[in-house]
């Protein structure tokens, strides 16, 4: 930055002295601004915790047992069995029997005789002559004669028929009966009763006790620090200009 403000400056004084007579060198003075930087002490602050401890009162409870005996009631359950007298009524059957008059299907078989045609061959041999190379030769021939025959033959035809018949049938009749038993009875009968059992109780005993509790306290802490600050200083830098045909002025 410092480099390119003298350039600046330097080429506006040389326009300035562009325009000075031609005849004679002109001196001149131009003025060159320069940045520098210089160091400054600054104050800051950082924030510093510190921890602390401070004593407080706390009261803790402590348990404390303690062993008592008491009278605890209890009751006991004992089964009595005794013999009772019931009338009981049951229920027999006995078998009656009776004769009654049933219808009954059978079937009998009646013969008949038919007839069917049957034939048969009542024919007979007889002596026929055969020509050969011999002469005439006899050979035993059998002629059929068939007769017709009727031969009787025997079947049976079903036939249905309905009789009453005596059935003797058996049932039941319920006679009731009444007789004295001896049952069972269980009951049960509770006796009260008290023992002595041990009982432990607890209790609870305040007792203060000093304990250290830390908190923090929060502090601002100086420090120095070193910052540059920019400072822009002018100075004058003389410049010699060539002369030129132009008529100009010295600056």
């Amino acid at each position: 930055m410092k480099t390119t403000l003298a350039v600046l400056t330097a080429a506006a004084c040389w326009l300035a002295a562009a325009s000075a007579q031609a005849g004679a060198p002109c001196i001149t003075y131009c003025t060159v601004y320069e940045t520098h930087y210089q160091p400054q002490e600054i104050i800051c602050y950082r924030t510093v915790y510190d921890t602390h401890y401070r004593n407080v009162v706390v009261t803790r409870y402590q348990p404390v047992y303690e062993t008592h005996t008491v009278q605890q009631p209890y009751r006991t359950a004992r089964t009595v069995w005794h013999t009772v007298q019931q009338q009981v009524t049951r229920v027999h059957y006995e078998p009656v029997y009776d004769t009654v008059h049933q219808v009954q299907h059978y079937v009998t078989y009646q013969p008949v005789t038919n007839f069917r045609t049957v034939y048969e061959d009542h024919g007979h041999w007889a002596s026929q002559c055969v020509a050969s190379c011999w002469g005439c030769c006899f050979s035993p021939v059998w002629v059929p004669h068939v007769v017709a025959k009727q031969v009787p033959y025997l079947t049976y035809v079903p036939q249905t028929h309905t009789r009453t018949v005596p059935v003797q049938v058996c049932r039941y009749v319920p006679r009731p009966v009444t007789h004295t038993v001896n049952v069972p009875v269980c009951r049960v009968v509770y006796e009260d009763h008290a023992r002595t059992v041990p009982v432990t109780t607890c209790k609870l005993v305040p007792y203060q006790t000093t304990t250290q509790v830390p908190y923090t306290v929060a502090r601002q802490v100086p420090y120095k620090s070193v910052t540059y600050v920019p400072v822009t200083v002018p100075r004058q830098v003389p410049v010699v200009v060539p002369p030129i045909c132009a008529p100009a002025f010295c600056w």
